[in-house]
């Protein structure tokens, strides 16, 4: 007699893959919890039956009714994306009518604020505020070229290059390459690796720890 195998319960593999993925277990509860919620909401209707106008409902629910933070809502968003990603494998839309819940000190605290503001402020089409966002990037990228063109480079540079002499300068001080990748944010090493080319020094790059000290 052949066993009917049951496939695991919908909250029971959102755990599996999450345990799979080796995410932490807090992370599990999140997700777990907020796909209960959203099936409560929707009056325990299954997720796969559900669709994008059903998710905008559930997350505008959570700013408009409950008045949550920014962070609670995207925490949420997170949970559903993963659910319909790595266990229903149904690619969501774009969600154009989610109603974002807002961070009550963007307008004044510093760590909100552009490094490189606008010198104009615009209305904002969809609050009707006027704010100030930031440079354009061709205007800094014409900015850089100017510099460049002052300084007598000939050769072309963009903004870009920064990124580059950052990686560079790292690795001549001594930073070891994945300390660089990370802070570069490569997924692979190879990416990183190839400033490693760049210094070419060799042997000549070893510095004894007798000279170091």
């Amino acid at each position: 007699m052949i066993k009917k195998i049951c496939k695991p319960k919908l909250l029971d593999q959102v755990r599996l893959e999450i345990r799979r993925l080796n995410y932490s277990w807090r992370t599990a509860d999140s997700y777990t919890g907020w796909i209960r919620s959203y099936v409560h909401f929707h009056n325990l209707t299954h997720p796969s039956e559900l669709g994008s106008d059903h998710i905008v409902a559930f997350l505008n629910h959570l700013v408009e009714d409950r008045n949550v933070a920014a962070s609670t809502q995207n925490q949420a968003l997170c949970a559903l994306v993963f659910l319909y990603k790595h266990i229903l494998k149904i690619e969501l839309p774009e969600l154009e009518k989610l109603k974002r819940a807002k961070y009550p000190g963007a307008s004044t605290e510093f760590n909100w604020q552009y490094l490189f503001p606008s010198e104009v402020r615009r209305k904002d089409a969809r609050t009707g505020l006027v704010h100030r966002y930031h440079q354009s990037e061709k205007k800094i990228q014409r900015a850089v070229k100017q510099a460049a063109m002052k300084s007598g480079c000939t050769k072309r540079v963009s903004p870009h290059v920064f990124r580059h002499s950052f990686a560079t300068h790292l690795l001549r001080n001594g930073y070891d390459v994945r300390t660089v990748q990370e802070l570069l944010g490569h997924q692979s090493l190879k990416t990183t690796s190839v400033y490693l080319h760049v210094l070419n020094r060799g042997g000549h790059g070893v510095i004894s720890p007798l000279d170091a000290t």
